[in-house]
């Protein structure tokens, strides 16, 4: 039966800042006296949930390139999961998900799949049946597009990507979403370690990653709080963040045993 609470289209726009503890505290004062937390959030203590996820890109790592030369159109794949960086993935469901950045706008689209399934497609990219949490042919439909993307690029599992993230949204459904993303850290994977729960590297990134999301245009209580809040854009790609990382960390190793 579907779940009408899980989402498997975007349609949408994103702004990202890189902002101190400081800033992102007097704006989580507002996000809690004006708007709803995420029901994501709600759960934990800290109102922080966990997102782990693992990118795929081709051999010459293509779409991380179109990322860094800021290629009007362009998408990323990614097999999505919600658990902590050192969590087993105890059966938990993935998801598929293609996004694609195309004018400023964010297209997303992902299919659900049980984890069994998931790391037999991560490890030999056949296709695979989906669950029942959205209809057999949406699923299917959006798993064909994420395992067409992938065969034409012959994608591989590339890095892991954590991170916890702090949201609010406006009421009544007004498309506007302000999140808090921390704890940024990387793992190096290939097709046989994506369940593998190893260790895990830190980001050197100063502060909180903040994103804004909305469906139309800015309303004008979110421009006056951007406003007030002196902030200036920044393109802020996770994936391309912690490949830099992990291409610099495995550069350091080699360096380490040439010594």
């Amino acid at each position: 039966m579907t779940n009408p609470a899980i989402r498997t289209s975007w349609q949408r726009h994103e702004v990202k800042y890189f902002i101190d503890e400081a800033l992102a505290l007097r704006i989580r004062r507002y996000c809690v006296q004006n708007l709803r937390l995420d029901r994501h959030c709600q759960p934990f203590a800290n109102r922080q949930y966990p997102i782990h996820s693992i990118y795929l890109d081709s051999p010459d790592f293509q779409l991380a390139r179109n990322v860094e030369a800021g290629e009007p159109d362009r998408f990323k794949l990614r097999v999505r999961t919600y658990r902590h960086a050192l969590q087993a993935d105890q059966g938990l469901p993935a998801f598929f998900e293609v996004k694609r950045k195309v004018m400023g706008i964010i297209y997303k689209q992902r299919a659900i799949v049980d984890r069994t399934d998931a790391l037999r497609l991560m490890q030999n990219g056949t296709n695979s049946h989906c669950p029942g949490t959205v209809t057999q042919t949406e699923a299917n439909d959006k798993l064909a597009k994420f395992q067409w993307l992938r065969y034409q690029l012959r994608a591989t599992p590339k890095v892991a990507v954590f991170y916890t993230r702090e949201a609010y949204e406006q009421d009544a459904g007004k498309g506007v979403r302000l999140s808090f993303d921390r704890q940024l850290s990387f793992q190096p994977v290939d097709a046989n370690q994506v369940s593998d729960p190893g260790a895990w590297w830190p980001v050197p990134i100063r502060g909180v990653i903040f994103e804004v999301k909305f469906t139309d245009t800015y309303p004008v209580w979110l421009k006056n709080l951007l406003a007030s809040s002196d902030l200036v854009r920044r393109g802020v790609c996770k994936y391309t963040l912690c490949l830099q990382a992990a291409k610099g960390m495995l550069l350091d190793m080699r360096e380490t045993r040439i010594a």
